[in-house]
């Protein structure tokens, strides 16, 4: 069985504060994009995988994690053999790895028999990562709590996007890690939803309590922000944790001269769009 595992970007992020358990609550958009890995799985007698890019299968793989913690959830014996195509660049904002991690789940519960409903996947997969919810949804949706709240809602009309990464990633973690709450963007998401939905102008509403972090971190990302403002594009931002940045354009807008522009400059840089 072949799954596609979409990306998403993250519209806009307000990190409202640590919980008790020493998560962050979160406030956000997410919308998924048509960039994606594919991920093969297969009943098999002996457990492999193989990827196209220089991925060890251990514990800092997603996809490990999850096929082993179902494993010890849910009690299966059977094992995999597993092909990995990665077309969403790591250490990127854009859940790739969160991604490839509910394709697992979706065909794990299929060629094991488990048959979970949705609720029962989203209840497990936010104990693998906080994207690792919305990513099993992959519809545009408000997010809540550390991720596991998922709202979604109609888009009204479509949008294209140009992703634009440097060749520096940026950890979750230490984005994380050096968020100064009183100091970071707390975009209003109400706002940037009702927009959203009504096809209202976005330029000044997006916003992303891990900017500023991150920016730090990678001090390319304001770059990347101020050359595309620069060149009259508003609807600008980064995703995530960074160090994705991405344009946000209506169906009918030429963006053409940007990304000519941004891919003499840039590691990753791709046209693609929003999907509903």
């Amino acid at each position: 069985m072949i799954r596609r595992a979409y990306g998403k970007i993250n519209l806009s992020i307000d990190v409202l504060g640590r919980n008790e358990d020493g998560y962050h609550d979160l406030d956000m958009i997410e919308l998924s994009i048509d960039l994606y890995d594919e991920i093969e799985m297969t009943l098999s007698d002996e457990p492999s995988y193989e990827c196209n890019i220089n991925l060890p299968y251990d514990e800092k793989n997603l996809i490990f994690r999850t096929v082993e913690k179902m494993r010890e959830r849910y009690g299966f014996r059977d094992n995999f053999a597993i092909r990995v195509n990665k077309n969403i660049p790591m250490n990127a904002g854009l859940a790739g790895g969160s991604a490839d991690a509910a394709a697992v789940i979706h065909l794990i519960s299929d060629l094991t028999g488990l048959d979970l409903t949705l609720q029962q996947k989203i209840e497990f997969g936010t104990a693998i990562g906080a994207d690792v919810p919305y990513c099993l949804v992959s519809k545009p949706a408000r997010v809540r709590g550390i991720g596991e709240v998922i709202e979604p809602f109609e888009l009204e009309k479509g949008y294209d996007i140009l992703l634009i990464k440097p060749r520096q990633g940026v950890c979750t973690r230490e984005a994380y890690e050096t968020l100064d709450i009183a100091r970071a963007q707390h975009p209003d998401i109400e706002k940037v939803q009702l927009a959203l939905m009504h096809h209202q102008p976005l330029g000044g509403l997006l916003g992303n309590s891990l900017l500023e972090s991150a920016e730090r971190l990678e001090p390319v990302i304001s770059e990347i922000i101020g050359q595309c403002r620069s060149l009259g594009y508003d609807s600008v931002m980064m995703s995530g944790s960074g160090s994705t940045c991405f344009v946000l354009s209506e169906k009918d807008e030429d963006i053409s001269a940007l990304y000519e522009a941004m891919k003499e400059r840039y590691e990753f840089v791709r046209k693609t769009t929003i999907l509903s």
